[in-house]
C-alpha cells in the first residue's frame, strides 16, 4: 500500500491508499510497447503485465490502462481468474487516480465479484478500501466509512496487520475530518500500537502525524510539534522522503497559526519545490490553497487568487471535491476583500452547494451512528467470542476430568489386575520350590535306597562267601576265624 496526502484545517493528513503490487517506479517516464515476438501466451505474462501497470500509475496513467487492458485481455482468454481480479483492480485504481469515480467504482466492483470467485479474502479487503477512498476524495465520508470497516472486518478476520493499520487510519481521517477528534485520536493511536508492534516505520511516522494535527486542532501547539517531529525522525529511517516534507508542511501551518507569516511562506515554497519535482500534481494543487489563504492574510489577495485558481484547474481535472470546496472557500474571501462582490458571490453559491451535499448535519450524525454501531459491534463480538472461549474452556474441564476419571480406573484396574498376576508368580515360585525340595527329598531318598540296595548285595556276596568257606572249615577244620565271627554279628 502506499500513502496519499491531503490538506484539511490547513495541516496534510495520510490517506492509506491500496496497491497490491510493488514495484521502483524509477526510469518509468513514458509508455514501452513491447513486441509481440517476446510475448508468452501464459500466466505469467498476464501478472507481469499487472506489475507493470502498477508501475505506470502514478507517473503515466495511459500507460497503466494499456497494461490493465492487455492483462485483462490475455487473462480472459486463458480463464485465469486472479488475472482477471487483478486486471479489473488494476484499472479501478487507475481511474480513481484519474478522477473518474464512476468508472472506477464499477471496475471495482467487478473486481470484488472474482476476488469474492476466487476466495481471495485480502483482495476483496483492498477492493473495499479503494471503494472507500473513492468515496472519502468525492467527500461522501458516510459510504467512505461502511466500505472502511467492512475492509477492516475482513483484514480481523485474515489477522493481516497491514490491513488493520490501513483501515484504522483512514476511518481516524473522515472522524478528523468531521470534527470528531477524540475518536479519530482513538483510531490513530490503534494504528500507532500496531505499527510500533511491525516496527514499520512509515507507519509510525503516519500515526505520529495524524496524532500532532488532532493536537494541532485542539490547540495544544508544543505537543503538536512533538509529534511532527517525531513523525519526521520515523520518516528518515524508513526513507521516505516526500512523508518528511509533508510533515515539514504540518510544522509551517503551526507558524501560520502563530502568525508567522514569513516563516511559514518560505516552508510552504520548499515544500512545493519538493512536490513539483516529484510530480504531486494533487498535493500540489493542495499545499497552493494553503499557501493562498496565508497570501490572503497578508493582503496579497490577487497573488493569492493566483494560487487559488490554479488549485481549483488541478482540482476540476482530478474531479476533487475537497480540493475544489476549500479553492472556491478561499476564491469567494478574496473577491470579498478585493471588492469584487459578484465574484464572491458566484463561487460562494458554488462552494455551497458543493459542500452542502456531502457535509451537513444530517449527514455528520449519520457517520456518528455508523462508528458507534461499529464499536457496539465489535464488543458484543468480543463479548460472544468470550462466552465462546469460556464454553471451550468449560467443556475442555468436563473433558479433562473425564479423562482423569477413566485414566484412574485404567490404573486401578491394571494395579489389581497387576496384583493377582504378582500372587501368581509367588505361588507358582513356591510351588516350585516345594517340587524342587521334594524331588531333592526323593533324589536322596533314591541315592540311600542305592546306598542300601549296594549294602544289601555287598552282604549277600559276603554271605555266599562266608557259605563257600563255611563249606571249605567243614571239609578241613571245621573252625570259625575272628571275621567271620563279626561277619555274622553284622548280619
Amino acid at each position: 500500500m502506499n500513502f496519499t496526502a491531503f490538506v484539511f484545517k490547513n495541516t496534510i493528513i495520510i490517506l492509506s491508499v491500496v496497491n497490491l503490487y510493488f514495484s521502483d517506479n524509477s526510469g518509468v517516464k513514458e509508455h514501452i510497447d513491447i513486441p509481440e515476438t517476446e510475448i508468452v501466451n501464459d500466466t505469467n505474462t498476464a501478472m507481469k503485465f499487472i506489475r507493470l501497470g502498477s508501475a505506470y500509475r502514478y507517473n503515466n496513467l495511459d500507460s497503466a490502462l494499456y497494461f490493465a487492458a492487455k492483462s485483462f485481455q490475455l487473462s480472459n482468454q486463458l480463464k485465469f481468474d486472479k488475472g482477471i481480479s487483478l486486471s479489473l483492480f488494476l484499472y479501478a485504481s487507475t481511474y480513481a487516480l484519474r478522477g473518474d469515480y464512476e468508472k472506477s467504482n464499477n471496475f471495482f466492483k467487478l473486481s470484488l465479484k472474482y476476488f469474492r470467485k476466487i476466495g481471495r479474502k485480502e483482495g476483496e479487503a483492498d477492493v473495499l478500501t479503494g471503494l472507500g477512498n473513492n468515496y472519502y476524495f468525492q467527500q461522501d465520508y458516510y459510504n467512505a466509512l461502511e466500505m472502511y470497516f467492512k475492509a477492516l472486518t475482513i483484514f480481523e478476520y485474515i489477522k493481516n496487520e497491514n490491513g488493520k493499520m490501513l483501515c484504522f487510519q483512514n476511518i481516524g481521517n473522515i472522524l478528523y475530518q468531521t470534527d470528531d477528534f477524540d475518536n479519530a485520536l482513538l483510531y490513530y493511536n490503534k494504528m500507532l500500537t500496531l505499527a510500533l508492534k511491525t516496527k514499520d516505520y512509515m507507519s509510525i511516522g503516519n500515526a505520529l502525524m495524524n496524532i500532532g494535527n488532532i493536537y494541532q486542532n485542539k490547540k495544544q501547539t508544543a505537543l503538536a510539534l512533538d509529534y511532527f517531529y517525531k513523525a519526521i525522525d520515523n520518516y528518515r529511517i524508513a526513507k521516505t522522503t516526500l512523508n518528511e516534507v509533508y510533515a515539514k508542511y504540518n510544522i509551517a501551518s503551526i507558524y501560520y497559526n502563530n502568525k508567522e507569516y514569513e516563516k511559514a511562506l518560505q516552508n510552504y515554497f520548499d515544500v512545493l519545490k519538493v512536490l513539483e519535482n516529484a510530480n504531486d500534481i494533487k498535493g500540489l494543487a493542495k499545499v497552493k490553497t494553503s499557501v493562498a489563504e496565508l497570501l490572503i492574510n497578508k493582503n496579497e489577495v490577487k497573488e493569492a487568487i493566483k494560487y487559488l485558481k490554479s488549485s481549483l484547474q488541478i482540482a476540476e481535472k482530478l474531479n476533487e471535491n475537497e480540493i475544489k470546496t476549500s479553492a472556491l472557500e478561499y476564491l469567494a474571501k478574496a473577491y470579498a476583500i478585493s471588492g469584487d462582490y459578484k465574484q464572491a458571490y458566484n463561487y460562494q453559491l458554488t462552494y455551497d452547494s458543493l459542500y452542502k451535499a456531502f457535509f451537513n448535519e444530517k449527514n455528520a450524525k449519520a457517520i456518528k451512528e455508523l462508528s458507534v454501531k461499529y464499536e457496539t459491534d465489535n464488543k458484543n463480538k468480543k463479548i460472544q467470542i468470550l462466552n465462546i472461549e469460556k464454553e471451550l474452556q468449560a467443556n475442555k474441564l468436563n473433558r479433562n476430568r473425564l479423562l482423569l476419571i477413566i485414566s484412574s480406573l485404567a490404573f486401578f484396574i491394571v494395579l489389581i489386575i497387576s496384583f493377582y498376576i504378582y500372587k501368581l508368580y509367588n505361588i507358582k515360585s513356591k510351588t516350585s520350590m516345594i517340587l524342587a525340595k521334594q524331588k531333592e527329598i526323593i533324589e536322596n531318598q533314591k541315592t540311600a535306597l542305592e546306598i542300601e540296595k549296594t549294602k544289601s548285595d555287598n552282604v549277600l556276596l559276603k554271605i555266599l562267601n562266608i557259605e563257600s568257606k563255611k563249606e571249605d572249615v567243614e571239609n578241613e577244620n571245621n573252625t570259625i576265624s575272628l571275621d567271620d565271627y563279626e561277619l555274622f554279628s553284622d548280619m
